[in-house]
């Protein structure tokens, strides 16, 4: 399998982040993958956007409530999946598995997109999420639906193994791993 990422003959990715614009965790992700020379775009409901992205789609100025229970975001799934098929990504990675990741596994599949699809778990959506019992099942619909998930401890990788996604899906590290390299990379090697 060639290497993707080195640009030797094949063309980079083009790779569409679902996440807050204005998180430090999201500038993490995007601005690596830009840095590199991909070709990024961003969609988020912020109205700020801290990132390296030039291409940057606002789903509404509404603010995300840390505690959850933002159901005003499912009322734009539709906008998402017009993005999807105009931007036509390679991968596309969302934030938060209950919320934006189940929104991204719906817009996927309603765009008709061939887009590998992954979720970044950061913690509270799958280790304390609010409304447990409704948002685990979102979780376990979202996450099985995925390509790959990048958990960002043990902690989370553990609970998500739990929900029965099998362990070849899930990768662990802080700021997530290099997938595309032919190097087997551990779970320490992070970007």
């Amino acid at each position: 399998m060639s290497d993707l990422s080195s640009g030797k003959g094949l063309a980079k990715p083009n790779i569409v982040f679902f996440a807050n614009a204005s998180s430090i965790h999201t500038k993490k992700w995007v601005d690596y993958f830009v840095n590199a020379g991909y070709t990024v775009a961003l969609v988020s409901f912020s109205k700020t956007n801290i990132t390296n992205a030039t291409k940057v789609y606002s789903l509404g100025g509404k603010s995300m409530k840390i505690a959850g229970v933002n159901v005003f975001y499912l009322f734009s799934i539709f906008k998402l999946s017009k993005i999807l098929k105009k931007e036509r990504p390679d991968f596309f990675n969302a934030h938060f598995s209950y919320s934006l990741g189940f929104m991204a596994v719906v817009a996927k599949a309603i765009s008709g997109i061939s887009a590998k699809v992954s979720v970044v778990c950061h913690g509270t959506d799958v280790l304390c999420p609010p409304l447990p019992i409704l948002t685990q099942r979102i979780n376990k619909f979202t996450l099985h639906r995925c390509d790959k998930i990048f958990a960002v401890s043990d902690q989370i990788h553990d609970k998500i193994i739990e929900m029965g996604v099998p362990q070849s899906k899930v990768h662990t590290g802080q700021y997530g791993t290099e997938v595309l390299s032919p190097v087997k990379l551990k779970d320490i090697d992070i970007i």
